[in-house]
């Protein structure tokens, strides 16, 4: 885990020096997950994006944007071992306390399986079809995590464990000049409660439009509550 950790702090070190202007967002999130009949489990997010403000050459300037505003459904299907199929629908609205604000409606195609013997990898393909109010976009999206207890061996109720992860995303636009590749990379710790349900406190550096000369980065504050039902 350490030395996961030092690369992380090296990954992000290089993306921090390549981008001047970075943003700075918090990301509260509430999940909740049931088990359904066989191998079929649903699960449903809900998550606000608020911008506290952004670095650039002359410091940190501090204000405060609704952002985003997502509810997310998903159903899944466990296949043979660890792997798992999900189908889900996203509908985002942007800037959601204008008078008009813009909307987004997202489905997702995803599999899921672990890997890894010491360190339990979870790797996921997503495929997304995103439509707004004027434009249609493709995204490829391969994210990989792991967590691991912070004392012992085995996760139990009532203890903390670490968690890091790192997403590429590629976006397709059909026009010109838009296609682009970012990457997330993101690292935290996590509580198990008694009850089965966790609280998990993410720090996630984003690198946008990397092979673009309106490249940016942001950084998003993450507190997810995840519940079973």
């Amino acid at each position: 885990m350490k030395r996961f950790f030092l690369l992380f702090l090296a990954v992000l070190s290089g993306f921090v020096a390549l981008s001047q202007v970075r943003s700075v967002f918090i990301e509260p999130a509430l999940s909740v997950g049931k088990t359904l009949k066989g191998r079929w489990s649903a699960n449903a997010k809900l998550v606000y994006r608020q911008q506290l403000g952004q670095f650039d050459s002359e410091g940190f300037s501090a204000f405060s944007q609704s952002d985003v505003l997502e509810i997310q459904l998903f159903t899944n299907y466990k296949l043979l071992g660890s792997k798992q199929i999900t189908l889900g629908y996203l509908y985002g609205i942007d800037e959601p306390f204008l008078d008009e604000p813009a909307w987004e409606h997202r489905l997702m195609q995803q599999f899921t399986f672990r890997s890894g013997n010491r360190f339990k990898w979870v790797n996921r393909f997503r495929l997304e079809q995103r439509i707004g109010d004027d434009d249609f976009r493709n995204r490829i999206r391969y994210r990989v995590t792991f967590d691991r207890p912070l004392s012992g061996s085995k996760l139990d109720p009532k203890e903390w464990y670490f968690v890091a992860g790192d997403e590429w995303l590629l976006t397709f636009t059909g026009k010109a000049g838009e296609d682009h590749l970012e990457n997330r990379l993101n690292a935290g710790v996590g509580y198990l409660f008694g009850n089965g349900q966790k609280l998990q406190f993410e720090l996630q550096y984003r690198f946008i439009r990397i092979n673009s000369s309106r490249a940016t980065a942001a950084w998003h504050f993450w507190v997810t509550h995840n519940l079973k039902w």
